[in-house]
């Protein structure tokens, strides 16, 4: 015979009247609520406070069996991740703006900080003066770069002399 409880306000059920025996309980995954999962079973030694999964297997031996369970956690959706990262280049007309014809300076140090100014990571520009910090938490950051390591004679070019997506912001 198939008995088929539904949990009660308190996530607890109860099957009744059944006689000593194996069983096996299944659990309804679509009636979970909404944006839960089940969690991880069969964890740790103790079976009394373990989730047992969706189809556990429990015995009645002349007592009650209140060991058969199932855990189940919010979903967590997943952090959407970003990059910070552009363009190091020599600004030989002294404008602040990435020109067509501008060439990158590689080897420079740029460092990434968090918005408490702790250093994150460094990179180094490649061959082309790109440079990225990659799969970067939604947060405050500062990037900086480190004028020791630009090429001799050279300096920090002006900045904020147009869009942001073409100017200096050094």
């Amino acid at each position: 015979k198939t008995q088929k409880p539904v949990t009660d306000a308190n996530g607890l059920y109860k099957f009744t009247g059944l006689p000593d025996g194996e069983y096996e309980i299944e659990f309804v995954e679509s009636t979970l609520p909404d944006d839960f999962k089940i969690t991880l079973t069969d964890v740790g030694g103790d079976d009394a406070k373990d989730s047992d999964g969706l189809t556990p297997a429990g015995v009645i031996d002349g007592a009650d069996n209140m060991t058969i369970d199932l855990g189940i956690v919010p979903v967590i959706p997943p952090v959407e991740l970003f990059n910070i990262g552009d363009y190091v280049w020599y600004d030989d007309d002294h404008n602040g703006i990435q020109d067509d014809g501008d060439r990158g300076v590689k080897d420079v140090r740029v460092v990434l900080f968090d918005e408490n100014g702790d250093e994150l990571a460094a990179v180094f520009t490649d061959a082309n003066g790109k440079y990225i910090f990659e799969d970067l938490p939604p947060g405050d950051y500062v990037v900086k770069f480190d004028a020791n390591t630009l090429p001799a004679g050279y300096i920090v070019t002006t900045q904020d002399q147009g869009a942001d997506d073409k100017d200096s912001d050094g």
